[in-house]
């Protein structure tokens, strides 16, 4: 029998057994105690000791910040003293100024609306919305119209979208936030009614198909214009079906729009309208790169479904009533068909129309090949998926579009927005006065010189006479040609900024960059954004500057330009430059007749300081200024330096964010160099006219106090047109090509020598007067010359 007690056998128990912990003794743990209290009172001591120190800084640099407020407020109240009379005198220089440009102002307006009640204008003030919205009604309910008449009320419907843009600018120059968006979206209501005018008058057109219909061919062909190629339409039908002829034209219209129509549509009972506009309502939604040229027109080409026709009985005519007879119903291309649901008929390939049409012989385009684009409106962008084969001819009677698409939608001539950007560079100088004016005569005019990326310009700049109100393409003749000769035209041509402008634009030269085109342009450095073919790539494109500062700027180029040379600077894109801070290169204009292109770049190529004047030599030296929202100061920045001091940073922050009182007065200190003095405070000025004023010459001054106020504004209104601070990055100046090093001679190779059956060289004898053997001569004249001694 098993014994109760006994331990049944099983496996051992895993791991290690451990030890008995042994008991302490009193004494022992009296020690540790006492030991642990030791190190939690050196931890406390050391903490008490690091709060002690910490506090002791903390004073110390309180008193420090105290001493250096105290010096800071000092320094500034000196300042304020010494610059009181030239703070006070530019603020009445500006009050001055101010009140001759809100006159001004206020005489525009009025005169615009006297002219406005003299033309007995008998569309609503677009700025009275119930007026307003009665017309959109009547316009809405006016019943179809032949395309003569239609053409006319589409005028008008323009005419009264270009009043809502003229308001919308007062408003946005008020600040009025509200009537600038109705006045905008009130735009774009008067151009859908537009729009609807013309469907009605197609349906019209359509529906009495047969008074135009060809007795040979069967096709039904209408084509009317209006203001010779700013408005047409063209109209073709076919209701027989009989696809004898595949091309369309209208040779004697002022469109002379054509087309190579597939089978599809000509076997189908469909109609195809081609409609020319000048009116670009796309281009400012668009959310690519890409804009229509608005002088090539936008051309609208439709499939539409066909009414049916009239009937002739025993004498009656019998117009059937539908729901197209007063409208249009567009029909999708490719044409739907019943056995479109089978495989092979969704991957057969859409055919091309090939569409040809007169354009004006006014374009300048940019690009080296046309660019041909129709507008997506549900991702609101211009794109050229479908198109190919653009062409663009010349001949004696003017220029003809062609181009090949598989889509049938808004067509227009486009480029890219950013073609031209960004600046190389840009410079401002007067107009020489005439022959027999003195040397302190006033400036009537500037000269505004930008040069841009574009490759058809080269480094021809585009310059710009401004004058009191107006400017004028000064260059219209000097620019490349055969791309430029459509805008020798436009030398004689005075217009206000914005309109020459948008002129240029119109016709392909766009030099109007706006926000949303910064992430567009490329630098030509990592930073920048290459756009694709489609105008779809963004990268990290420019950092666009503050425009409040940016509009400061503007105002004080326009205002010492009768005066002083301005040009840009490399460096205002760069660091420590942010993007509320604006630099440009200055230099007093000592002699008027003295103010040709290499004038200013034989200037500003030698950055002489004017302290180094000599009177031998017409260059009077280079300032540079730099302006932010504390106004303007000198900072030591050429373009000719490599790269500029430590210290500039200092100097752009100081007085800025947080960089005031005692943290100025220290970032001064720590940013000098070891033993040297501290770093200079930045002197502000109210404008660049004030800070220039002390070290101008008489005639400087007087050149500009005396200038109109109007024409300062005009200059200033050009420079922010051409956004010429935000969209310049100037080239980096080409290094010093490294001396090339001396080619090392060539070294004949040495014959080895010649070994005996023991490895040892053979010694060859000498002939009878002693001298060594020919062969010896010429292989010490082989040897390589000894090294020279260091």
């Amino acid at each position: 029998a098993r014994e109760p007690n006994r331990r049944r056998p099983g496996p051992r128990p895993r791991g290690r057994i451990m030890a008995k912990k042994k008991k302490l003794s009193a004494e022992e743990k009296a020690a540790k105690a006492a030991e642990k209290a030791a190190k939690e009172e050196a931890k406390r001591r050391k903490a008490e000791e690091k709060a002690r120190r910490e506090e002791e800084a903390r004073l110390a640099r309180e008193a420090e910040d105290r001493e250096f407020e105290r010096e800071e407020a000092e320094r500034v109240a000196a300042e304020d003293a010494t610059l009181a009379p030239t703070r006070e005198e530019s603020a009445g220089f500006h009050a001055r100024r101010d009140a001759q440009l809100a006159r001004r102002s206020l005489n525009a307006r009025d005169e615009y609306e006297w002219d406005r009640t003299l033309r007995c204008v008998s569309t609503p003030d677009p700025r009275d919305g119930v007026a307003f919205d009665q017309w959109v009604v009547d316009v809405h309910a006016t019943p179809p119209l032949p395309f003569a008449d239609a053409f006319e009320l589409m005028e008008t419907c323009e005419s009264v979208a270009g009043e809502c843009e003229v308001y919308r600018a007062r408003a946005a120059e008020d600040g009025d936030d509200d009537s600038r968006a109705a006045l905008t979206r009130r735009k774009r209501t008067a151009r859908r009614a537009a729009e609807s005018v013309a469907d009605k008058a197609t349906a019209s057109c359509l529906d009495r198909a047969n008074e135009h219909q060809d007795e040979e061919t069967g096709y039904v062909g209408y084509v009317a214009d209006f203001d010779g190629l700013r408005e047409w339409c063209a109209l073709w039908a076919n209701h027989v079906k009989n696809p004898r002829k595949k091309t369309i034209d209208f040779p004697g219209s002022a469109g002379k729009f054509a087309a190579e129509l597939p089978k599809q549509v000509l076997t189908a009972a469909v109609a195809m309208r081609a409609r020319r506009t000048a009116v670009d309502a796309h281009s400012e939604l668009c959310t690519n790169e890409l804009m229509a040229v608005s002088g090539a027109g936008i051309l609208s080409v439709d499939l539409l479904s066909l009414p049916p026709l009239a009937t002739t009985r025993k004498g009656w005519t019998v117009k059937p009533r539908s729901s197209l007879t007063d409208a249009v119903e567009r029909v999708r291309y490719p044409i739907p068909r019943p056995d479109d649901d089978d495989d092979d008929a969704r991957g057969a390939a859409t055919p091309a129309i090939r569409i040809s049409h007169a354009v004006p012989p006014t374009l300048a385009l940019v690009d080296p090949r046309p660019r041909v684009a129709w507008w997506d409106d549900s991702n609101r962008k211009w794109t050229e998926d479908g198109v190919s084969d653009v062409e663009l001819d010349r001949d004696t009677t003017g220029m003809r579009l062609g181009f090949s698409t598989t889509v049938l939608e808004r067509f227009a001539v486009v480029q890219s927005r950013v073609a031209m950007f960004p600046y190389r560079s840009w410079h401002v100088r007067p107009t020489p006065p005439g022959s027999n004016a003195p040397l302190s005569s006033t400036f009537s005019s500037v000269i505004v010189s930008v040069e841009t990326n574009s490759p058809a310009l080269g480094q021809t700049p585009v310059e710009f006479e401004v004058g009191d109100g107006w400017a004028r393409l000064a260059n219209a003749d000097e620019l490349p040609a055969p791309t430029f000769v459509a805008l020798r035209d436009m030398r004689d041509v005075r217009l206000p900024p914005e309109a020459l402008l948008a002129e240029l634009s119109r016709r392909g030269v766009h030099l109007t960059p706006e926000a949303r085109d910064a992430p567009f342009v490329e630098t030509g450095s990592n930073e920048s954004a290459a756009g694709g073919d489609d105008g779809e790539g963004i990268g990290a494109g420019i950092a666009m500057k503050d425009p409040a500062n940016e509009h400061v700027a503007c105002e004080d180029v326009g205002i010492i330009a009768p005066g002083y040379f301005v040009h840009s600077s490399r460096w205002c894109a760069r660091e420590p430059f942010g993007t509320g801070d604006l630099v440009v290169r200055v230099a007093e204009v000592r002699d008027p007749h003295l103010v040709d292109p290499v004038d200013v770049r034989k200037i500003f190529a030698n950055e002489h300081d004017p302290r180094e004047w000599r009177p031998d030599r017409y260059d009077w030296g280079m300032r540079t200024l730099l302006r932010n929202e504390r106004g303007c100061t000198f900072v030591d920045v050429k373009d000719s330096y490599a790269s500029l001091d430590d210290s500039l940073e200092v100097i752009v922050r100081d007085g800025r964010g947080e960089r005031v009182g005692a943290a100025a007065v220290r970032a001064r200190r720590e940013g000098r160099d070891e033993g040297s003095s501290p770093i200079p405070a930045p002197v502000y000025y109210p404008d660049a006219r004030s800070a220039l004023r002390e070290g101008s010459s008489r005639d400087g001054r007087e050149r500009m106090d005396d200038a109109a106020a109007s024409a300062t504004a005009t200059t200033a209104e050009t420079l922010r047109l051409l956004g010429v601070f935000s969209f310049t990055r100037e080239r980096e100046p080409e290094p010093e090509p490294e001396p090339e090093p001396e080619p090392e001679p060539e070294l004949e190779p040495v014959p080895e020598p010649e070994l005996d059956e023991d490895g040892n060289p053979v010694e060859k004898p000498a002939d009878e007067d002693g001298d060594v053997e020919p062969d010896a001569e010429a292989a010490e004249e082989r040897a390589p010359p000894p090294e020279p001694n260091p």
